[in-house]
């Protein structure tokens, strides 16, 4: 078939390149610079380039005209005269070396005219011309004028990364910990005992271990996604971006080390993806074979590198690029080809992985097969995968090719089989789970279920037990209801769930289903959905948050495991309960869960090769465009402003204030990243009633509470904001994210509480040798939650944390450095089972990603990954 050929050709070319091939489109200086990098730091910038970049920098936000008026008013003040916004641009990507490669596109945006279908003279899909026609005739054939793309190549923006001394040492991390790995893997022959990273992964140890990954290498992750951009008309755009690996996890994914690889320009959605990535793959193709040159400014040395592509990271549509599957609609449609088979109606084309066969007359060709034992789910299969592809392309007639497409699930050679064998994982081994899209379809498929929106012809919702949402009243109160919990969220659960009843037709976000599902549904379906239903859907969040960590121990591993295994079932004999007309309950998502703890021993946590570093660079890159007539070579302008600036910044820090940004106003520094932070009372004052018997008891015998300032805030280490009771309750109630409830350990044991405010304390004790010491805690005044509901916690699997807040008088001192995290404390009045009582409580809710709170004694210190940035929301 000629596409098959087509995509064979471009894999070929793929796998052959070389930087020196025109079809790379590398100017002379670029490959100068690749093969011979600078092995030396770049030298200090004049005063006035110093000036003028730190200037341009400022103006991120800004128009071109803002820097030119500085730069006149310098002139015309300080006699001091600034390079032109063109000059510091050309400046910025000399110093970088960081460039665009420019290639010409269909005007619809069908296709590139790249690899195979580089010297074509019209779109090989709508056979537009490649060259706008008024021109080209009014100047004879002189002028061809034709659409753009750019790809942003890998190897100069790497380069970049290692050209500066503390940058080239975060990169070093990859293989520290490597090496500290196998060492204690060898030493202690032990197993890993907990999931931190890719590195803890089976896929990326066996290629160490197969002398695939050297120390010298780079590892990186690919990462692509589509979107919209503006809502209010056809305005699709698709980007993808290298994430460098070798950084740590609190490092690779922030802002300034996201690589971007290349914009695909709208409004139409490509019809030839492939096209528009073969220059970016084309690129790490050739850098695979030739090698890239790396001066390592921490190392002071140059050797040569390989860049070794781990994981392909796309939604459920992008994903058919990479790994040339059917998708999703498929009868073998599971993303990690495990060989499950789907089953369909018989009046119906899409099939669905149902594990167990409908019941009665069901006698459906290929769908009929028996029961599938959760067992006998098998892991992803590479040799099947080839064999079935070398099946597919041997077809010799498109009937052939049909049946065949239709059997293996494979639809067309990828483009990922162009990228050098040994310096990549084989298909569909990278392949990974794609949490952040998958969870937001799970949730949105069990809110559909309980609306009754699912049914088929004959199938009354209205009578369906779990159809609690179908009365629209009832739905619109729930909807309410999630609105509402929003102001009890603090700003590090970053976007708060819109009402679900208004908004959830209206582009209904990732993070607010995640939000929904793994933070409210539990607590507001309770005693609306019937216990079995809700018992099954506790089974789920409990297993999810599990696996939503960023450390995910063994034990945790194994009882999500078990949790979501029995989900799965359960969840086809609750709602599709073998029903032929009901098999379309059974989405790829209820089948993908099957796999996600096997995923973890071979790949690290899900959260890792998550998409919201994707979803993030979108948005943030969208914020940026200043002239929405012209939005598509905009974006293209900053996409590659962002990798000058970046690469820039990389090679001189100095010019990144976030690397040192300054410390606050007012502030307390109390040691191991604990800071007190501002509002901070104006007079110090003696503590009153349950505050100063709080503080007393804290002491201990023999000292009394002395005169000491009140503050409002305490920056934790790992990078969250806690605020107080003191000064939130000042503020309008609405307008205020909750910020003040946070987790502690008292001795080994986990608890929640409300700060009311915190202190700092300065007194002395004397040792038994009869020396004085001096003490300075930083202190948090904490008005307690109770124990959590314990027949509640039991029969939600410990997924449903319910608390009563005690009376003030239970107020207790501790030091902040208890202090590990903040959680959500949302207020509900649910029936009590040992009580049978309505009662005011709180549930709690903690930001997915942080290690899931456990109500029994520990040694462990809870240890949560840091943030980005510091919340927003202070007094």
């Amino acid at each position: 078939l000629q596409s098959i050929r087509d995509d064979i050709a471009l894999i070929k070319m793929i796998r052959t390149a070389t930087l020196d091939d025109p079809i790379s489109r590398l100017g002379p200086e670029t490959l100068e610079r690749i093969r011979n990098p600078r092995c030396h730091p770049l030298p200090p910038l004049s005063p006035t380039l110093d000036l003028a970049i730190t200037t341009y920098l400022a103006l991120e936000h800004s128009s071109r005209r803002s820097y030119e008026d500085i730069r006149r008013a310098l002139q015309r003040t300080l006699k001091c005269e600034l390079p032109s916004f063109h000059s510091i641009e050309k400046s910025i990507a000399e110093l970088t070396g960081v460039e665009a490669i420019e290639n010409d596109m269909c005007w619809d945006s069908c296709m590139g005219f790249t690899g195979p279908d580089a010297n074509l003279q019209a779109c090989s899909r709508c056979h537009k011309p490649r060259y706008d026609q008024d021109i080209l005739n009014r100047t004879g054939g002189k002028i061809r004028k034709s659409r753009k793309f750019y790809t942003y190549p890998l190897a100069t923006q790497l380069q970049a990364a290692f050209g500066d001394w503390d940058n080239a040492k975060d990169l070093g991390y990859r293989v520290e910990r490597t090496h500290e790995l196998l060492d204690r893997l060898f030493n202690n022959k032990t197993q890993i005992p907990s999931f931190e990273d890719y590195i803890d992964g089976t896929d990326y140890l066996e290629g160490v271990l197969d002398a695939k990954i050297q120390d010298n290498d780079i590892v990186v992750m690919s990462s692509m996604d589509a979107a919209q951009l503006i809502d209010s008309q056809q305005s699709d755009v698709t980007i993808y971006v290298w994430i460098i690996l070798d950084y740590s996890p609190d490092k690779r994914y922030k802002k300034k080390r996201v690589l971007i690889g290349g914009v695909i320009p709208g409004p139409n959605k490509p019809s030839n993806l492939e096209s528009f990535l073969f220059p970016g793959f084309h690129h790490v193709s050739a850098l695979q074979r030739e090698g890239l040159q790396i001066w390592n400014a921490y190392q002071n040395r140059k050797y040569l590198s390989r860049v070794h592509h781990l994981f392909p990271l796309a939604d459920a549509q992008g994903l058919i690029y990479y790994n040339g599957m059917c998708g999703y609609c498929g009868k073998n449609g599971c993303r990690l080809y495990c060989g499950i088979l789907g089953r369909r109606k018989a009046t119906g084309t899409r099939y669905y992985p149902a594990m167990l066969r409908p019941q009665g007359h069901y006698h459906v060709q290929g769908c009929d097969h028996d029961d599938i034992p959760l067992a006998s789910i098998p892991q992803p299969a590479c040799a099947d995968y080839s064999v079935n592809l070398e099946h597919l392309v041997s077809s010799a007639s498109v009937t052939e090719y049909e049946r065949r497409r239709k059997e293996t699930g494979i639809v067309k050679p990828p483009i990922l089989l162009g990228l050098q064998s040994t310096h990549t994982l084989p298909i569909p081994r990278c392949m990974t789970i794609d949490m952040m899209h998958e969870l937001g379809n799970l949730f949105s498929l069990l809110v559909s279920l309980w609306r009754g929106e699912l049914a088929s012809f004959g199938d009354r919702p209205e009578l369906w037990d779990f159809g609690v949402l179908f009365d629209l009243d009832v739905f619109k109160a729930h909807g309410q209801d999630v609105a509402d919990c929003g102001r009890h969220l603090s700003a590090e659960h970053e976007r708060k769930p819109r009402d679900l009843y208004e908004k959830r037709n209206s582009q209904y976000k990732s993070i607010e289903w995640e939000t929904y599902g793994l933070g409210y549904a539990v607590a507001l379906l309770y005693e609306v959905l019937p216990e079995k239903y809700w018992r099954h859907l506790c089974k789920l969040v409990r297993a999810l948050r599990l696996l939503c960590q960023y450390r995910i121990s063994r034990e945790d591993l194994e009882e999500a495991d078990r949790l979501l295994s029995s989900w799965v079932m359960e969840f086809e004999e609750l709602y599709y309960e073998r029903r032929e007309d009901r098999l379309h309950f059974v989405r790829h998502i209820i089948h993908q869960l099957t796999h996600y703890a096997s995923e973890v021993y071979a790949k690290g946590p899900p959260i890792i090769y998550a998409q919201w570093t994707m979803e993030r660079t979108i948005g943030n890159l969208g914020r940026e465009i200043r002239q929405p007539s012209h939005i598509y070579e905009n974006l293209s302008r900053e996409g590659l402003r962002r990798c000058q600036v970046n690469a820039l910044k990389a090679l001189i820090p100095e010019l990144d204030p976030s690397e040192t940004p300054p410390p606050p106003r007012v502030c307390e520094d109390l040691g191991d990243g604990f800071m007190l932070l501002h509002t901070k009372s104006r007079y110090d004052t003696i503590p009153q009633g349950v505050f100063y018997d709080a503080i007393d008891k804290y002491l201990g015998e023999g000292l009394s509470p002395r005169r000491c300032h009140r503050w409002a805030r305490l920056k934790l280490p790992n990078g969250q904001v806690a605020r107080s009771a003191w000064r939130e309750r000042l503020r309008v109630q609405e307008a205020t994210r909750i910020s003040r409830n946070v987790k502690f350990l008292d001795g080994t044991k986990t608890r929640i509480g409300e700060v009311d405010h915190y202190t700092h304390l300065a007194y002395s004790t004397t040792d038994e040798q009869g020396n004085r010491i001096i003490h300075r805690d930083g202190v948090a005044i904490i008005r307690p939650y109770s124990d959590p509901d314990s027949d509640l916690l039991g029969l939600s699997y410990g997924g449903f944390v319910t608390c009563t807040l005690l009376p003030e008088s239970e107020i207790f001192a501790i030091n902040v450095k208890q202090i590990t995290s903040i959680v959500a404390m949302i207020p509900h009045h649910p029936t009590i089972p040992s009580t049978n009582e309505e009662e005011e409580r709180f549930f709690m809710f903690e930001k997915p990603g942080f290690d899931v709170t456990r109500f029994v004694d520990n040694d462990d210190f809870i240890d949560d990954e840091a943030e980005d940035e510091e919340s927003g929301n202070a007094p």
